[in-house]
């Protein structure tokens, strides 16, 4: 793809620059106003890390147009070079806008941190948009809502008054820290054939941590993590309760009046549940109508190391899994120690190594 790049830097005039690395524009939205859209290939604006782009209304494309699938808008952080993982910060202020709401443009957030709104960061964006390595904080309502085959991968997500992420149809949210606070839910999926994978989950839910409401979604190699919650860890709830797999995941501290680890007791139509593992959880299987054998495992202790503190930083070393039960692998996004789902149940038999369902074996 050979998009164009255009330069950003909000410390110095905003309504200044030609766009380029040596005269970079002073705004997003005067750049975004300014240039002609790259219609072939799509354009990348990389924001340059060290002062945020303050915002009092949503990023505007009204000027610009809509990026597509084939040429979509790229909106990037850097440092001293495009694509050197520096990160641009684009805060709203705490007003009552958001970041970014255009369902008919196609964006790629990317090493971005979107802070500060009083309602959606992220309330809507063109099908096939992703968001790659950015922090999602603080927003009164939604932290990100994905179009169709939407993309999360590897953020981290806080601070949401609602949902963490909010999808439709033929999303993938793999890798990602999410952390629930009063009132919300880490993931809602409202749409259908969607992969939830490898994502962590903590904090105390409203409602749930992984909440399902559509048919045909697949949530493997997660690791979910409450502290005495009355909410569930993983939730099929909706209207469209049918045919989901939930296989290898590690659910953990639904241990309040109430709180039960992966409930399917509302499933109207068999989903297909296996190779999990529960840990201290006033109930830790409800399974409804769905399909199981014995190998979802309750444990006698945590199945996770608790090292140091539970934050985004020491993740890794806080969610290693240990070796209790049949648990072997653990539930980190790629590039870290292991990328393997979050458990795996050793083989029964005797013969050693481990077995999975074969749909999800690495």
């Amino acid at each position: 793809m050979a998009f164009t790049d255009y330069y950003v830097d909000p410390s110095i005039n905003a309504n200044s620059g030609t766009g380029t690395i040596g005269d970079p524009f002073g705004d997003l939205q005067y750049a975004l106003d300014s240039v002609t859209r790259n219609s072939t290939d799509g354009d990348r604006f990389n924001v340059k890390s060290g002062t945020s782009e303050n915002i009092s209304s949503g990023i505007s494309v009204a000027a610009y147009g809509n990026g597509t699938a084939s040429a979509p808008l790229i909106i990037q952080g850097y440092t001293s070079l495009a694509g050197d993982g520096g990160r641009g910060v684009i805060d709203g202020g705490s007003s009552a806008t958001t970041i970014f709401g255009n369902n008919s443009c196609t964006v790629h957030f990317v090493d971005m941190d979107l802070q500060n709104t009083a309602f959606d960061i992220i309330e809507a964006c063109g099908q096939f948009s992703h968001f790659i390595g950015c922090k999602i904080s603080n927003s009164g309502y939604e932290g990100i809502t994905l179009n169709y085959y939407g993309r999360v991968f590897n953020c981290e997500i806080s601070g949401f008054g609602r949902y963490g992420i909010y999808n439709a149809l033929y999303s993938v949210i793999h890798g990602n820290y999410i952390e629930c606070s009063s009132g919300s839910s880490g993931i809602y999926l409202n749409g259908s054939r969607s992969e939830v994978t490898k994502n962590i989950v903590t904090g105390n839910p409203s409602n749930s941590s992984i909440l399902i409401a559509g048919s045909i979604n697949n949530i493997t190699g997660n690791s979910i993590l409450a502290n005495s919650s009355t909410a569930r860890g993983i939730y099929d709830g909706g209207s469209l309760k049918s045919y989901c797999s939930i296989f290898n995941n590690i659910v953990e501290g639904f241990s309040g009046t109430g709180g039960v680890g992966i409930d399917l007791s509302s499933n109207t139509e068999a989903s297909f549940i296996d190779f999990n593992a529960s840990f201290d959880n006033a109930t830790d299987y409800s399974m409804g109508k769905a399909i199981y054998t014995s190998q979802n495992e309750v444990l006698t202790t945590s199945g996770f190391s608790k090292s140091g503190s539970n934050t985004y930083a020491n993740r890794f070393t806080y969610f290693e899994p240990v070796n209790t039960g049949n648990i072997h692998g653990g539930a980190f996004p790629d590039g870290s120690r292991s990328d393997k789902g979050a458990i795996q149940h050793q083989d029964q038999s005797g013969g050693g190594g481990a077995t999975v369902h074969p749909l999800y074996a690495n």
